[in-house]
């Protein structure tokens, strides 16, 4: 595995849930990346 798919021990691994779904039309499946990253100096403005 190389580093950045390494887990940390604390972080829980969720399933992914819509393995089995057949995706057969549009705005059948949303997704979204609420993925947090602090930065030295702030976020974008």
């Amino acid at each position: 595995m190389g580093h950045a798919e390494e887990l940390h021990p604390e972080h829980k691994v969720y399933p992914y849930l819509l393995r089995e779904l057949k995706n057969e039309r549009a705005n059948q499946v949303w997704a979204m990346d609420i993925t947090y990253i602090p930065m030295a100096k702030g976020g974008c403005t």
